[in-house]
């Protein structure tokens, strides 16, 4: 989701008739267990590539069906349970609301699919809908709303997850190579959070709870339903008329009573459409 989303960041560099572009990424996390406790709080890098191939059909002036092909990987380099692969499709209707490059777009997607982790609990299969709205206000900016809907379903039912998440970003592009992109984002569903020792109060509001060894040792993982704040800030720079390097940071706060965490992101990625 992560990469997809850098590929929305840089939608100058959609490929089109099923030509791919290959997002690659690393992203430090500083609280990859999502853990109150400082002691039980580990950072880690996380590696990974995204694959999107598209091709675009038009139907009449202002409608257009946009059909995707999805794969990705992330692997971890500290914790082998992480690593893991999805294949999958997407299907977009597009609808633009009048002529010219300032007119807003909207789009409907639905999306699916297969993921194998090496941790076997987390394989299974993943949906998502989303809709958005684009709008270019003139040369240099440009605002993008949308509304996620996600669901994975996990063998373990520690990782299942559904959620909803409404994100806004602004754009400016400063200069014809550089783009200074901006969101933040609401998110509600479920979150994984682990302890090294057990919590009654947790468990008492958790849907699942399982004993994990992910991060090599011993902890218990539980999924709680919460609210989610973030804000993000990204750097886009062209390279060339086919690739473009992205810096970003990203901040979110999660909070359900009792369950209390932040998680600060930075990243680094390198899109390329061939």
């Amino acid at each position: 989701m992560c990469a997809a989303g850098l590929l929305l960041a840089t939608a100058p560099l959609r490929a089109d008739n099923w030509a791919p572009n290959l997002t690659t990424f690393a992203t430090w996390h500083d609280n990859a267990t999502n853990a109150e406790a400082t002691v039980d709080q580990i950072d880690s890098l996380e590696i990974g590539a995204d694959i999107l191939a598209s091709q675009r059909y038009s139907f009449g002036r202002d409608d257009a069906l946009q059909l995707t092909g999805h794969f990705a990987g992330e692997w971890w380099p500290r914790y082998r349970g992480l690593l893991n692969g999805a294949a999958g499709a997407r299907a977009a209707w597009l609808h633009t609301f009048g002529v010219g490059t300032t007119a807003p777009v909207f789009s409907a997607e639905i999306g699916g699919d297969y993921v194998e982790a090496h941790e076997g609990g987390r394989s299974g299969t993943a949906a998502s809908l989303t809709f958005s709205l684009r709008k270019r206000f003139d040369d240099r900016w440009r605002a993008v709303l949308s509304q996620q809907f996600d669901r994975h379903y996990a063998r373990a039912p520690i990782f299942d997850v559904e959620a909803t998440q409404t994100t806004l970003e602004l754009s400016n592009d400063i200069t014809d190579v550089t783009r200074l992109v901006a969101s933040v984002h609401y998110r509600d569903g479920d979150v994984l959070t682990y302890s090294g020792n057990p919590r009654g109060e947790v468990a008492a509001i958790a849907s699942a709870e399982r004993e994990v060894d992910t991060f090599d040792r011993p902890m218990i993982a539980y999924s709680v339903n919460a609210r989610t704040w973030g804000a993000k800030f990204s750097v886009v720079r062209a390279l060339n008329e086919s690739t473009a390097i992205i810096a970003a940071y990203s901040w979110r706060a999660t909070e359900q009573n009792p369950v209390q965490f932040t998680n600060h992101r930075a990243s680094i990625s390198i899109v390329t459409q061939f």
